[in-house]
Order: C-alpha cells, then sequence, then structure tokens
C-alpha cells in the first residue's frame, strides 16, 4: 500500500511539473499545444493558431503571395494586336500619334473599341472610340465598332479627326489631304481621272475634253470653272465624277478598294505621351496588357 501511495505521489508531483512548464511542446514555431490525457483531461489541442483563409497547415508565407493584379496578367489577345511605333515623342498634340498592327496570322478580325492606352508613367488614359467604315463627304456619317482584319493598322492620333471621325482609308481618301492637313498624310493612290471609263465621240467626251482632263491629278477635286470652249457633257463629267463622293460612286465596289489601314482620333486638345521614358500599355477592355511601347 506504501509502494502505491508512493508511486501515485511521484506521479502526481511530475504531472505538476509538467503542467507548470506549459504541457508538451515540440520545439516548432507555430504547433499547439497538447492537453494532459485521460483521465486527466481531454487529450486535444489548445492554442491552435488560426491559418489565413485558403492556407491549409504545413503552407508557409504570406497568402498573398502569387496573386497578380489583372493588369500584369497577359490578354488572350497578346500577339494578336502589336505596338508598331509611329510619332509619340512629338510636343504638338496635333501630330503626335501612335501605330498598333493586326497579326497576318489571325484568323478573324478583331474589335479594339473600348481598348484603352494607357501611360505607365503619368497615368494619362485614353479609350479607342467608334469609327466610319466608309466616310462620305457633305454628311453625317454613322459610327460603329472598329474592327482590325489580319494584317492591317491603325494609326491614333492624340488630337480631332479633320473629318470630324475615324476612318478606314480607301482608294479614294487622298482626296481628304487637297483641303486638310493629316499627320501623316493620308496616302495619294487614288484613280486617275483620265482611266476612268468615259464614253468618246458623239454624245461623249472630245479630244479637247480628254486632254484638259488628263492634266488633272489623282486625289485632286477639280474645283474652278473649266475653261471656256469646253463642251457640256465634258463639264458634266468633271463634276460629277473628278473629286472624293465621284470617285466612291466608281470604285466602291472594287476587290481593292479598302486599304488595310485606319486613321483614329483621341480627340484631346493637349499632349498624351512623354517626349522620353515613356511606356505605353495597350489594355483590352478587361484591363489586361495586349502590348507595351516603351522609349
Amino acid at each position: 500500500m506504501d509502494l502505491l501511495r508512493w508511486i501515485i505521489f511521484v506521479f502526481i508531483i511530475l504531472w505538476v511539473i509538467w503542467f507548470l512548464t506549459g504541457g508538451q511542446y515540440s520545439g516548432k514555431t507555430g504547433e499547439p499545444f497538447l492537453r494532459p490525457p485521460a483521465p486527466l483531461d481531454t487529450g486535444e489541442t489548445y492554442g491552435e493558431i488560426p491559418l489565413p483563409s485558403g492556407v491549409t497547415q504545413g503552407e508557409s508565407g504570406n497568402a498573398n503571395d502569387g496573386n497578380l493584379d489583372d493588369s500584369q496578367i497577359s490578354s488572350i489577345f497578346k500577339g494578336s494586336i502589336n505596338f508598331q511605333f509611329g510619332n509619340p515623342r512629338e510636343k504638338d498634340f496635333n501630330k503626335e500619334y501612335i501605330v498598333i498592327s493586326a497579326s497576318h496570322n489571325n484568323t478573324q478580325p478583331i474589335n479594339i473599341t473600348g481598348w484603352n492606352l494607357k501611360s505607365a508613367i503619368s497615368g494619362k488614359n485614353v479609350t479607342i472610340g467608334h469609327g466610319v467604315y466608309l466616310p462620305f463627304s457633305g454628311i453625317v456619317n454613322k459610327e460603329a465598332d472598329i474592327f482590325l482584319n489580319p494584317g492591317d493598322k491603325a494609326v491614333i492620333a492624340t488630337g480631332h479627326s479633320p473629318k470630324g471621325v475615324s476612318f478606314r482609308l480607301n482608294t479614294c481618301t487622298g482626296y481628304f489631304e487637297q483641303f486638310q492637313n493629316f499627320t501623316p498624310a493620308l496616302p495619294k493612290q487614288c484613280p486617275r481621272p483620265a482611266n476612268e471609263e468615259f464614253k468618246v465621240g458623239l454624245g461623249g467626251l472630245n479630244d479637247t475634253c480628254i486632254d484638259y482632263i488628263e492634266q488633272i491629278p489623282s486625289c485632286f477635286a477639280h474645283i474652278q470653272a473649266v475653261p471656256i470652249g469646253l463642251s457640256r457633257e465634258c463639264n458634266e463629267f468633271i463634276n460629277k465624277n473628278i473629286h472624293y463622293n465621284g470617285c466612291l460612286q466608281i470604285h466602291k465596289n472594287d476587290s481593292n478598294f479598302y486599304k488595310q489601314e485606319w486613321r483614329i482620333f483621341l480627340k484631346r486638345d493637349s499632349e498624351l505621351w512623354k517626349d522620353k521614358r515613356e511606356t505605353i500599355k495597350l489594355l483590352d477592355t478587361t484591363g489586361k496588357t495586349i502590348d507595351s511601347l516603351s522609349y
């Protein structure tokens, strides 16, 4: 009996010492204490350190490690549309522009309306708007989303459009350069008036009229009075055909009528891009990066 009492006494002393020193502990930071086993206690853990949501026991480090801001994640359009360069260093906002192009490997047109151009340095941000696929002079043109076909490029100017809208280039848009200035200049590749089809001889154009028409350059709207002595038919042909809208009526159904270029205007009244140490990002409608241009 005395021996049993002695054993119980020693066990109680050891338990008191164990309890006062914090119980069993593994020595590893963050692991819980253990309660004494039955019958003295339940044997469960206590003092367990709560973990961040989504992190399981054994993981270490910040729970947000590896999470990237959406604007830093590449867009699904990455590689489909790329920056060229243009003239972003120009201090005159009317001459400031950048150029983007659609890959020839694309399999379908890409809608760029609603995409953003953003300076990573200044934070300036602007949205690409709508444009006119086939502009007519002298009327209000209906605007729509801008699509770039494979191989197309877009010259994106900071300022306002001399025509009031963004537009796709075509065989006849060189006529716009006669009365307005574009940066860069529109290509003057209109059909020559002398190459247009016209009736010759009785009821048509005579040699004097044809000689006169052959002197009229491409993309030049004939607005001055024709020389005295030219026939009524000659006057009618010139007034009807040798200008932008006349060119459209003749050539709009040609297979090569449309050019692979858009002129897009951001309608700003001041410079957008720095002339040096600048990074311009092209972002899709979700804010993800498509491409960037640094200089």
